[in-house]
């Protein structure tokens, strides 16, 4: 069982999958589809201005690019 900080609140979960605990999960699920929907209609977006454009925070943003979502 590998331990890891939560990208989001930064508290130690036991790591599965995902870079974030259970309790941001929904979190990061929510953030992921408005990221998902925005780029449908503008692709090719910057990690910035799809920050702006959508209130999702550009770490999160980074964090999903380097997971190839």
């Amino acid at each position: 069982m590998a331990l890891a900080k939560c990208a989001r609140c930064e508290k130690l979960f036991s790591k599965n999958t995902a870079p974030v605990c259970d309790a941001c999960l929904p979190l990061e699920q929510a953030d992921h589809e408005t990221v998902r929907k925005y780029l449908v209609d503008h692709p090719n977006t910057a990690a910035e201005a799809l920050s702006e454009a959508t209130g999702v925070a550009v770490a999160c943003v980074l964090r999903m690019v380097d997971e190839g979502i």
